[in-house]
């Protein structure tokens, strides 16, 4: 690319583009504009949609790009003006663009650049001009661009820097029109490791996605981490959380019992209540954060998790309609298992929903001192049991397939990663070298799956209020656990096999 000659007129820029966005992510679409100045004159307003896919770097890039094909002229020198960070850093570093170009569009990681058709298109322009230079504007457009976090110079001069969180959180959150399917992609940022979590839903909506990505990020920054009082950098794509904790309105709402000003209920009270209590429970910060390619990169993760959704409910439908039929021949019991436990460790219960030939039987224990897991682990024992001394007493005919479906991923995740077979196998020794807890209900639970012909293990997700397959059938045990739990302490047998 050709320099700019030295003389201040021949420097002075003779073609301007100022990129404007309007992204609403919440509403899945993004707006662009941009005003192209050639010398003196002024060229029409130039705008447009992106209604798939929209990102706010998207947006960024197609105003840049249409500000250049506007302009007919080869040759001068261009400045273009834009709201994007990324943009400016990206595509006006010298040597990493370039460097870009030559490398056919690939990372140094060898995964392919955001947006590389764009990216192709403004390269192209940039050659047919003398000199391009991208200045960063922080307030083009409707949305304010968030300071970076830097060191701030503190009364006696001196600079304070910033303190390395435990864990950063950078997450994105996608639903697919309005089907009512969403899913989440999650990277936590831990020193020394980077963890990835992802999750899809059958019914929700954008702002309920969100809140529970975040939800989710922390709770699983406490158990990779096992302790509160964390230094956590959430960054979020959405405005509304950010603004809820950035200008107190999650306080507010909490001091009027979660109604607004105006009296209206709060939406998506439940889940604000959760992630106000789990923020309280760490030291967080909430950044918005729209304007880099890794949030462009976890979006497009969460839109293709959302969409395989779509087509496995559709693909899924049959599949259904096959189980519900087996249920009822009897080919195929299904058990709904919940355990709860009051305190942890403390009274607790468990309780269970059998099917079993299109009909349902339902049972329950309270146990005076237990833990949560064993009680969810109990539910599933005392039901395979009772399975098998059924079919051993020929009281049944020869179960062929049986679903255990929990909201314990304790339970699910050792079933069906191996991990229960292992501890067996390795005299109840875990990987890590310590000893297996539980190991009396892992053994009955092992052995009946063992005498029954299949029995596999499905995980819902508790409590979640999005009307997912099973999430009644998960509320009714949970409440009948709760009830088990509770009832009056002669009532409640002893769990013998609960260790201190």
């Amino acid at each position: 690319m050709a320099q700019q000659t030295q003389t201040s007129s021949e420097t002075d820029t003779t073609i301007r583009i100022n990129c404007g966005v309007d992204f609403q992510p919440h509403q899945g679409f993004g707006a662009y504009s941009a005003m192209v100045r050639v010398g003196d004159e002024q060229l029409d307003p130039i705008a447009g949609f992106i209604d798939e896919d929209a990102t706010f770097i998207r947006c960024c890039l197609m105003a840049a790009v249409s500000g250049f094909d506007a302009v007919e002229s080869d040759g001068g020198a261009v400045e273009v003006v834009t709201p994007s960070t990324w943009v400016t850093e990206t595509i006006g570093d010298d040597d990493s663009f370039p460097k870009l170009r030559q490398n056919q569009w690939v990372n140094e990681d060898g995964s392919e650049v955001v947006h590389r058709d764009l990216l192709e298109r403004l390269a192209a322009h940039i050659d047919r001009h003398d000199s391009v230079t991208w200045r960063f504007a922080r307030d083009v457009g409707r949305r304010k661009r968030q300071q970076d976090s830097e060191s701030e110079t503190r009364s006696n001069g001196q600079t304070e820097t910033e303190v390395t969180p435990d864990c950063e959180i950078t997450y994105a959150a996608a639903t697919v029109g309005n089907s009512g399917v969403g899913a989440y992609y999650i990277e936590l940022d831990i020193p020394g490791r980077l963890e990835k979590v992802s999750s899809k839903f059958q019914t929700t909506n954008f702002a309920r996605m969100h809140l529970t990505a975040c939800i989710d990020a922390l709770r699983e920054a406490r158990r990779l981490l096992r302790k509160d009082g964390l230094r956590i950098v959430l960054n979020t794509p959405h405005e509304l959380t950010a603004n809820a904790v950035n200008r107190g309105w999650l306080d507010q709402w909490a001091g009027n019992k979660w109604n607004r000003r105006e009296g209206d209920r709060v939406r998506n009270a439940d889940l604000w209540q959760e992630f106000r209590r789990l923020t309280q429970r760490h030291d967080v910060e909430v950044r918005l954060a729209l304007d880099s390619a890794n949030s462009d990169v976890m979006l497009s993760r969460a839109q293709d998790l959302a969409r395989r959704e779509v087509e496995r409910v559709r693909e899924d439908t049959e599949f259904k309609e096959q189980e519900e039929a087996a249920v009822k021949e009897g080919t195929l019991i299904r058990i709904f298992t919940d355990g709860s436990a009051l305190k942890n460790p403390g009274p607790g219960g468990w309780a269970a929903i059998m099917e079993v030939k299109g009909k349902r039987a339902s049972q329950s224990k309270g146990y005076k001192y237990t833990t949560n897991n064993r009680m969810e682990l109990m539910g599933a024992a005392e039901t395979l049991d009772f399975l098998v001394n059924l079919q051993s007493e020929d009281k049944i005919e020869e179960v062929t397939n049986v679903i255990v479906i929990s909201d314990s991923e304790y339970l699910v995740s050792a079933m069906t990663r191996g991990w229960a077979k292992r501890w067996r196998k390795n005299q109840w020794v875990k990987q890590d070298g310590d000893k297996a807890k539980n190991t009396d209900l892992w053994k009955r639970i092992l052995h009946a799956s063992d005498r029954l012909k299949k029995v596999e293990f499905r995980w819902v997700r508790g409590h979640s209020r999005f009307s997912e397959a099973f999430s009644a059938e998960n509320e009714m045990c949970d409440k009948m656990a709760k009830e088990a739990a509770g009832q009056p302490e002669e009532k409640l047998l002893v769990d013998e096999g609960y260790e201190e």
